[in-house]
């Protein structure tokens, strides 16, 4: 009813923990039960704080860091977790979450003796727990940790035969651990060059598991084995168990799409769009379908159903300018000849210290012959742009400055796509460049020769300002410039 009074009831176990916390302060139980009833109900900071509470009167207690480590997982305090993996690791080596987080760090910076000495330690600890005449549910997690840091290590020392004993040894101990089965079944892939054991493994989980990742792994072995039926039965089962994920219809579309069943891969399309309408994934790829088949009208329709709800689909939005009969967009820019700019530059330092009027030029080791930046703007922010890099290099510190060379762009926002990076030598002929992600090493670059690159970015901005626009571009450099462009 409108105005009707509002009353707050405090949960049951924290108002009783509250009182006895204020009842009986130096009792360091009840703060931990206290954080406890917090976690539960997903309050940590609440959690923290009464753990601080605590830590004031027993700084140094364990069993109240260990608890505070659950209250920092849930706050996502990352710095705080490793601060305090450190602080009980100073006071309690054989604490298990401490000595497994110091394994997974010797693990990362390499330390492999550290970390087999580490492993031992942790198996010992399993060792005595696994005296009790009864074994605990964390007795069989003990377990697991070490198989998982066993692999691991072997994993970054790159023993792939020793990893493929310690997971079949974890597999038979532990056959309904999925991290287990799932790689018992890739290495039986592996080996054997066919899925029939992969999927018997995996049927085996599935009878005490039933998971839609086991039958998702199913599915794929039977899309190897080129079993559609059985490929078709799972996703089947998929889709019963979870009927309002589209993920499942779209998977099963490019199964069918794959194998030019282009009708089954329509409907399963559909099916997936009547449940999640605003995916340019899914209307992306229905026009693709509708393309192979030649199918123009309607292909061109879901390709902009894809640009209206995600405009940085730079995939939909080329064929869709292929489908109507359009050239790159970049095709619109005017461009500059290569060539005639190498010709046209000085052949030398001292030549170009001629063309300047006779006065030295500073970072005269080098000219920038090309610098061509195109931007392509989209509705709603979305972004791409082309650059081209010329540079004449007239000496050893010019190669040293420029042989290799960083394209900037952000990994986070954007993608790459670098079309050419070349050498071009004094005779006109070119050596292709080493590129690794954005890093390009020209090679046999010599004195009085030329780099040229040229690549495309597209932004993926998200959040509040991804509808918006902005750029910036620079024109000055450290080397003279023939012709800066934007």
């Amino acid at each position: 009813k409108p105005g009707a009074p509002k009353q707050s009831i405090e949960n049951f176990a924290e108002g009783f923990f509250k009182e006895q916390v204020k009842q009986h302060p130096d009792w360091l139980e009840n703060y931990v039960l206290l954080a406890q009833v917090y976690l539960m109900n997903d309050k940590a900071i609440e959690a923290e704080l009464a753990l601080r509470e605590a830590l004031k009167r027993s700084p140094n207690n364990v069993l109240i860091l260990n608890k505070m480590l659950e209250a920092f997982v849930r706050g996502e305090k990352y710095d705080e977790i490793s601060q305090t993996m450190e602080k009980i690791l100073s006071l309690d080596p054989n604490v298990p979450a401490a000595l497994l987080y110091k394994i997974q760090r010797e693990i990362e910076s390499e330390d492999f003796d550290g970390a087999e000495e580490s492993l031992n330690k942790y198996k010992e600890l399993l060792q005595r727990s696994m005296t009790r005449l009864v074994e605990s549910p964390s007795d069989s997690l003990f377990g697991e940790n070490v198989f998982r840091q066993q692999i691991a290590l072997y994993r970054k020392k790159k023993q792939n035969e020793k990893i493929a004993d310690i997971n079949h040894e974890a597999y038979l101990k532990h056959p309904n651990v999925c991290d287990f089965v799932y790689l018992e079944a890739a290495l039986s892939q592996q080996k054997t060059r066919a899925t029939v054991g992969a999927s018997e493994i995996v049927g085996k989980y599935l009878k005490d598991n039933y998971t839609t990742n086991a039958l998702s792994a199913l599915a794929e072995y039977s899309v190897s084995g080129s079993d559609l039926s059985q490929c078709e039965s799972y996703h089947a089962k998929m889709i019963e168990l979870e009927p309002a994920a589209p993920g499942y219809h779209f998977r099963m579309a490019k199964v069918y799409a794959g194998l030019q069943e282009y009708t089954k891969a329509e409907q399963a399309l559909k099916k997936a769009i009547a449940i999640c309408p605003n995916s340019d994934a899914y209307w992306a790829e229905l026009g693709e379908v509708y393309r192979v088949q030649k199918d123009k009208l309607r292909a061109m329709s879901s390709y902009e159903n894809a640009l209206q709800y995600n405009p940085a689909n730079y995939e939909a939005r080329e064929k869709l300018r292929e489908l109507k009969g359009k050239k790159s967009i970049f095709a619109q820019f005017a461009s500059v000849n290569v060539d005639s700019a190498i010709k046209a530059a000085p052949k030398s330092k001292e030549l170009l210290t001629e063309k300047s009027g006779g006065a030295a030029l500073a970072g005269g080791h080098g000219m920038v012959l090309l610098d061509d930046t195109k931007r392509v703007v989209f509705d709603k922010g979305s972004s791409m742009s082309q650059r081209e890099l010329l540079v004449k290099l007239f000496d050893k510190t010019g190669i040293d400055q420029y042989k290799e060379f960083g394209i900037p762009y952000n990994p986070y926002t954007e993608t790459l796509v670098i079309e050419k990076a070349v050498t071009i030598k004094s005779d006109g002929t070119e050596v292709k460049a080493d590129i690794a992600r954005n890093g390009v090493l020209f090679k046999q670059l010599e004195e009085g020769e030329c780099i040229y690159l040229k690549w495309k970015t597209k932004n993926y901005y998200n959040g509040k300002l991804s509808n918006q626009f902005w750029d910036e571009n620079y024109f000055n450099g450290a080397y003279p410039v023939a012709l800066a462009r934007y």
